[in-house]
């Protein structure tokens, strides 16, 4: 980020790689230590939105879910 766009971060968190791959960045040590601090202790809380086209099944097991993707 900082060669590119001149903006220093710092890295916290890596979300759910099967999902989006979603990085959570802190634009100060401080922030990032705070927000890494809150994944540990487990106060981070995480909500999905998918966006589907026809009738999605009312339960897809977790073990699934990548199948269902690919098709």
């Amino acid at each position: 980020m900082e060669s590119d766009y001149g903006v220093k971060c710092y890295a916290v968190n890596r979300l759910d790689r099967l999902t989006s791959g979603l990085m959570i960045m802190g634009l100060t040590g401080k922030a990032s230590g705070k927000l890494a601090e809150e994944f540990r202790e487990g106060t981070v809380k995480k909500q999905y939105v998918a966006r589907v086209k026809g009738r999605f099944p009312e339960y897809v097991p977790f073990e699934q879910i990548g199948q269902l993707m690919a098709s």
